[in-house]
C-alpha cells in the first residue's frame, strides 16, 4: 500500500466511484472521493438521523473540531484562525462583504481571478464606496515581472490619492491553470500595507502549502477539490489580528453578537456553548444545511496516507503527470504549453495546452465571432464522449486545462488528446455552428 505502483487506472477502479469508460479529466472543477470518504459520509448521515438533534447539537461540533485540527497541522496554522465554509466562493463573499469600504478603497486583482470572485467584487462596488482595479499582466508572464507590474500598479494607484486597500490573487489560477507567485505577492502587499486575500480554492491537496508561515490577512481553500472529500466542503483562515473585522458569516446566524444599542433586545441562541473562539462560533452553525463533508476531512487524510503513500507522494505523482500529458497533448497538436521561460507556471498539477485551431478570417480559420460557439460545441461533446473538456479562450487562443490526479496515466491522456484531435478536427470543418453561444 501506498505505492506509486497502485495509481493511475489500478487506483481509480480499486478506490474510486467513477462508471468504468468514464475519464475523469477535469478533477479541478468539481474534485471526487473515494470508496472509502464516501462510505465515512454515509456513516455520518446514518448517525445524524438516528438521532438528529444530539449528533447536530453535541457530536458534529466535536467531529468538526477533530477536522479543524487535521486542516490546521496540515496548512502549518493555529486551529482558532481556522473556520468551515462550503466553498471559496462563500468565502470570498464572507470576507468582501464584512469589510466597511470607504470612498478611495480599491480592490486589486489579477485578470485571470476566479469569475465568481470577479462578480463579488463588482456588487460590491455597485453597493460600497469600494473600487476595483485590474493589473495588467497577460500569461505566460515571469514571475519576478508579475510582481514588479503588481508593486507598480499599487504605486500607482496611491499616487492618485486612492488606497489599495485589498489585493486579491490565487495560488493556483483556475482557468487556465497555472501557479501563481503568491508567496512573493503577499510578502508585497506586507512591504506597501496592503491586506492580501490568497484565493487557494485550488490549494490543498494540489501543492504544498504553509499559511501559517506566510500569513496572508485571508485566505481560502476548497478540501474537495483536490484533498478527496465530499462538495461542498472548503475553510478560511482568518489570523488571529483581522478576526475582529469579521463579524458575520454569510448567511448570519447564531453566532453574531451584535454591538450594544439602546433598546437592544436579548436574543437566544438555541445551541449549546459553542466549541472554541467567538470566530469559530460565527460559523458553527450556519442555519440547516449538511455539514457532514466537512468533518470527513480525518477519513480522507487516512487514504491519502495508508492507501496514495502521503502528500508528497500524491502532490509529485500529479505534477510530473501534468507536465508528460502536456509535453505530449502540445506535441500532438503541434502547438505549445503555457508556461514561463523560468518554468513556474506549471509546478502544478494542471497542463494548459493550445488547441490546434486559428481564428480570423479567411480558409481554415474560425471566425472571432463564432469563439464562445466553438467553446460550447468542445464541452458538450466531450461530455457525450464520457469525459469533460475544460477549455477556456484566452489571449486570442483557446487552451485545454487538464488536470492530472493520482487514479490518472498516460493511458488516459493519449485517450483525451485523440478525443480532443478528432473534436478540433470538427470544429475546423465547422460542425460547431449549431452550438450556442455563452
Amino acid at each position: 500500500m501506498g505505492s506509486t505502483e497502485l495509481y493511475g487506472r489500478a487506483l481509480r477502479k480499486a478506490h474510486f466511484l467513477f462508471e468504468e469508460d468514464y475519464y475523469p479529466l477535469n478533477h479541478g472543477s468539481f474534485g471526487s472521493y473515494p470508496k472509502s470518504v464516501s462510505d465515512r459520509m454515509h456513516q455520518l448521515e446514518a448517525q445524524a438521523e438516528s438521532h438528529p438533534d444530539t449528533y447536530i447539537r453535541y457530536e458534529f461540533p466535536e467531529l468538526l473540531e477533530k477536522s479543524r485540527k487535521v486542516v490546521a497541522k496540515l496548512l502549518n496554522a493555529k486551529p482558532s484562525t481556522i473556520v468551515f465554509v462550503p466553498n471559496a466562493t462563500t468565502a470570498g463573499n464572507t470576507i468582501l462583504r464584512a469589510l466597511a469600504w470607504e470612498h478611495g478603497d480599491v480592490i486589486l486583482t489579477c485578470e485571470t481571478i476566479y469569475s465568481g470572485f470577479d462578480k463579488t467584487i463588482e456588487y460590491i462596488v455597485e453597493s460600497t464606496p469600494a473600487e476595483t482595479e485590474t493589473m495588467s499582466a497577460t500569461w505566460p508572464i515571469e514571475d519576478d515581472d508579475l510582481v514588479a507590474s503588481f508593486e507598480a500598479k499599487i504605486r500607482e494607484i496611491h499616487a492618485s490619492g486612492r488606497k489599495v486597500r485589498m489585493a486579491l490573487f490565487d495560488t493556483i489560477s483556475s482557468m487556465p491553470g497555472f501557479r501563481v507567485p503568491f508567496e512573493q505577492l503577499v510578502q508585497k502587499c506586507k512591504d506597501l500595507n496592503v491586506m492580501s486575500f490568497l484565493d487557494g480554492a485550488q490549494g490543498i491537496g494540489q501543492i504544498e502549502l504553509d499559511v501559517g508561515g506566510l500569513e496572508p490577512d485571508f485566505f481560502c481553500t476548497n478540501i474537495h477539490k483536490w484533498f478527496y472529500t465530499p462538495r461542498g466542503s472548503a475553510i478560511l483562515y482568518v489570523p488571529e489580528k483581522n478576526q475582529h473585522m469579521i463579524r458575520s458569516s454569510v448567511p448570519t446566524s447564531h453566532g453574531f453578537k451584535p454591538l450594544p444599542r439602546e433598546g437592544q433586545r436579548v436574543i437566544n441562541n438555541p445551541f449549546p456553548p459553542a466549541i472554541g473562539t467567538a470566530f469559530q462560533e460565527l460559523f458553527g452553525f450556519v442555519g440547516t444545511t449538511n455539514d457532514n463533508p466537512y468533518v470527513t476531512v480525518p477519513a480522507a487524510l487516512e487514504f491519502r496516507e495508508k492507501v496514495c503513500g502521503g502528500e508528497k507522494k500524491i502532490i509529485d505523482y500529479c505534477i510530473q503527470l501534468a507536465k508528460d500529458s502536456g509535453d505530449r497533448a502540445a506535441e500532438v497538436f503541434k502547438t505549445e504549453v503555457m508556461d514561463n521561460k523560468a518554468n513556474t507556471l506549471r509546478k502544478c498539477a494542471f497542463a494548459n495546452i493550445r488547441l490546434p485551431l486559428e481564428y480570423g478570417d479567411g480558409e481554415g480559420k474560425i471566425p472571432l465571432r463564432d469563439v464562445g460557439r466553438v467553446a460550447q460545441f468542445i464541452a458538450s461533446n466531450s461530455a457525450k464522449l464520457k469525459t469533460f473538456f475544460a477549455i477556456i479562450f484566452y489571449n486570442g487562443a483557446h487552451w485545454w486545462r487538464i488536470s492530472a490526479q493520482a487514479y490518472l496515466e498516460m493511458a488516459d491522456i493519449e485517450w483525451g488528446i485523440q478525443t480532443m484531435s478528432k473534436l478540433c478536427e470538427r470544429a475546423r470543418n465547422g460542425d460547431y455552428k449549431d452550438s450556442p453561444s455563452h
